[in-house]
Formats: C-alpha cells, structure tokens, sequence
C-alpha cells in the first residue's frame, strides 16, 4: 500500500479490529478511521475546506492513502490531478503521483494548530473560469465529480456551477454553519438536509463557489449586449443563463428582468427583494416569485432564458 510520509497521528496509532471492519465496510484504506467522513470525491479536481480543527485524508482507490495531515478549520485542501498536485492553502503539499483515479477527502474533526498565513486562497482562485454571474470575489469552498461538501465559515452568498457545462446551477445567501452538500449520484443538492434543486444533476465537476463580499458588478459586455432584449437596461447584469430551470436568490434588493434569449424577448420585469426566490422551469411553464406565478407569456421548453439584475 503507498502511504504518503505525511500521514498523521491516526495513522500512527492504528485501529481496533471493529474500525477495521467498517472501513473495510466503506471502501476505504485500514487506517482511515471509520468514523471519518467522506467529503468530497472524484476522478478531477477535487476541494474541500474544513468546517473544524481536525486531520484529513486524501485517498486513491480503496487502499492507498497519498496524503494526510492535521488541518484548522477553514483551510482549503486542493486535490489536483491536472497539476500533478495536492495543495493546502495554496501550499504544494504533494507533488507528484497525483492521478486521474478516483480520490476520495475524508475529514476526522478534532486538534489541529491554527491556520496559517498568509491564506494564498484567493490568488490561486482568480485563474479559476467561473459563468456569469459568479464574482470573482468568490473563492472555490468544494470541488468535486461524484460528491462534494462544503460548510460555511460565516454568514455570506454561495454559486453552486456545473463547471462542465460551465453554468449556475444554483445561488443562494448562507449562514455560518450552513452545509452545503452536492451529490451527483444521489441527484442530491441540500443545505442542511433540506433540497434546494429538484431537476437531474448530471455526473459532472461541480463548484461551490463561497464569497462573502458584496459584487461589484460590471456593465454589460458586448456578448450579453447581443442576447439581451431592448428593454433589458445594459446595468443590468446576467447573473443566469441556462436552457433548463433556473434557481436565482438576489443577495440585496433590486430589479429583475427575465428574458427568453433565443427568442429576444422579456417576459417577466419587477422588483425583488433580497432573499426573495426567483425559480424559472421552462418544462413545466412555471415562473415563480417565492412560490407564486409572477409571468403572462409562455414559457417555451427548449429555449435559454437568462435572469438580468440590477441593485438599488
């Protein structure tokens, strides 16, 4: 078994035969404890940031572990195939045999030292490509293919993007200890156990993207100004567009104008109060505002609408 020179005190301690049962039971090499939780998971790029002091493991396969370490609550572990690499904070940790296997994040809270500095997270995070709507104040809190979690550090706005079909699946303001879980197989994605998103999730990389700052947003570009109706202001921006259904929760009060952008036309323009839920199904003619039909036009399957908005 290869077992990266990194691991920690878990695995220097070894484990009770009933530990190895059950992490024999879950697929995962004898010395991660049974107890630890699967995080995040995938053959791509994989992020998790840790919800508390504690140790993780970074596994390939069911008996390799290739790297593990004490972590402090909201550090940031980075598993990169692409790069060859496993970061922590921006740190190369692991620089090599970091391969397009399926890698699995478990996490075990408990002591870690505190976090250090200077945090390389958001430099690292600029190089990211992110859909429209997405700001670039936002950093990558989980990454993942099969599975991914993230909770939240403090109170702030969460993008979850399918970054294959590079699109906003889902937005949403969120509290401090808030957990975000995005599953794939299970065509989940909760926040705290609840169900946020009720189409098919596809089995591609998704991100959550986490920022607590407020977006400065830019105006339009020519691209956006193409698809937009005439009677879509070019300060509004497009925070959304998508052929399927569309979830949009605006992280302060404004305007929205929601527009089929293959036809050229708006069919929904009015005021929107932060926290309020916008939710468009092109399938099922709905469009809602916090649960109640706001539109007169018919919502046409198979077209892309996007949402537009523009703050106080």
């Amino acid at each position: 078994m290869r077992v990266s020179r990194h691991i920690g005190v878990w695995c220097a301690t070894g484990l009770t035969g009933l530990l190895l049962a059950g992490c024999a039971a879950e697929q995962r090499p004898p010395d991660v404890p049974a107890t630890a939780m699967n995080k995040a998971e995938g053959d791509q790029r994989l992020v998790y940031t840790a919800s508390d002091p504690g140790t993780v493991w970074v596994t390939e396969g069911a008996t390799d572990i290739v790297y593990s370490a004490p972590v402090a609550a909201g550090d940031r572990l980075v598993v990169d195939p692409d790069a060859d690499k496993v970061l922590v904070n921006g740190q190369v940790v692991l620089g090599k045999d970091v391969n397009h296997i399926d890698h699995k994040v478990f996490f075990l809270p408990g002591a870690a030292p505190p976090p250090p500095t200077p945090n390389a997270m958001a430099a690292a995070d600029t190089s990211v490509r992110r859909p429209d709507g997405v700001p670039m104040t936002a950093l990558v809190a989980g990454e993942g293919k099969n599975r991914v979690e993230y909770t939240a550090q403090r109170d702030g706005f969460i993008w979850i993007t399918d970054a294959d079909q590079h699109r906003v699946l889902y937005s949403a303001p969120v509290n401090r200890g808030d957990v975000v879980i995005v599953d794939p197989e299970k065509n989940l994605m909760t926040i705290n156990g609840q169900s946020v998103y009720n189409q098919p999730i596809a089995p591609d990389n998704h991100r959550i993207f986490f920022g607590t700052e407020r977006p400065v947003w830019q105006s339009a570009t020519p691209e956006q100004t193409m698809i937009r109706p005439a009677d879509v202001p070019l300060d509004a921006v497009n925070r959304v567009t998508a052929a399927g259904r569309i979830d949009f929760v605006p992280e302060r009060d404004g305007s929205v104008w929601v527009a089929d952008v293959t036809a050229g036309r708006t069919i929904y323009s009015g005021r929107i109060l932060m926290n309020d839920h916008l939710t468009l199904d092109p399938n099922g003619n709905v469009l809602t505002l916090n649960g109640r039909p706001v539109h007169a036009q018919e919502v046409q399957p198979g077209d892309r609408y996007g949402v537009f908005f523009s703050p106080n």
